[in-house]
This record gives structure tokens, C-alpha cells and sequence, in this order.
């Protein structure tokens, strides 16, 4: 009798809410960085740039951070960021309300 390997379809993501045109963050040209590293892989961490203009509202939104399998192969902690290190000035005007790690069908 063979044994099943389960794999598990997941994704990050983070909900934020960027109710105006924030202090300090420069909209157009210092987009923000979304990374997810996975454990015990090779593979550079999936990153992303995120240009927040586009994000301005009054409601809290989705985006997603990356996508990524489970197996038994590829199990440990997962990390994942969201940062902007180009532009020096202090940031505002930028809420997250939490993360999720939903399965994707």
C-alpha cells in the first residue's frame, strides 16, 4: 500500500487600508516591497513591488503577498515582509489589519 502526499495550495494575504496620500511615502516613485520566504528552498524569497496609489481608498483591500505549496518536503516557518527602504522619511497613513494564510483552490 502507497501513502498519499497531501499538498496544500496557500497563499498570503495581508488586509490594509491606505485611507490618503500618506506623509512621507512618495506614491510615484517608491513603490512598496511584498516578500514571503518558504522554508527549506533553494529558490530566491517571491518578491513583489506595489505601487500604493493605486491602493488609496476608504475601504480595507486584499493584496496578495505570494502563493506557495506544502508538502512534506517543504515544511517550516514561512516569513513575510512589507517595506520600503528608498525614500528616508517617516511613513504614515498606512494601516494593516492582519494576515491570512487561506487555503487556494
Amino acid at each position: 500500500m502507497r501513502s498519499a502526499t497531501l499538498f496544500l495550495f496557500s497563499c498570503v494575504i495581508m488586509y490594509l487600508i491606505l485611507n490618503s496620500v500618506p506623509v512621507g511615502i512618495h506614491i510615484r516613485e517608491t513603490p512598496v516591497k511584498l516578500k514571503l520566504d518558504l522554508p527549506n528552498t533553494w529558490e530566491k524569497p517571491q518578491e513583489q513591488s506595489v505601487d500604493m496609489f493605486d491602493y488609496i481608498s476608504n475601504q480595507w483591500l486584499e493584496i496578495s503577498v505570494g502563493e506557495f505549496t506544502t508538502s512534506m518536503k517543504n515544511v517550516g516557518e514561512i516569513s513575510f515582509a512589507m517595506y520600503e527602504y528608498e525614500c528616508q522619511l517617516w511613513k504614515s497613513g498606512l494601516f494593516v489589519k492582519g494576515v491570512t494564510i487561506p487555503p487556494k483552490f
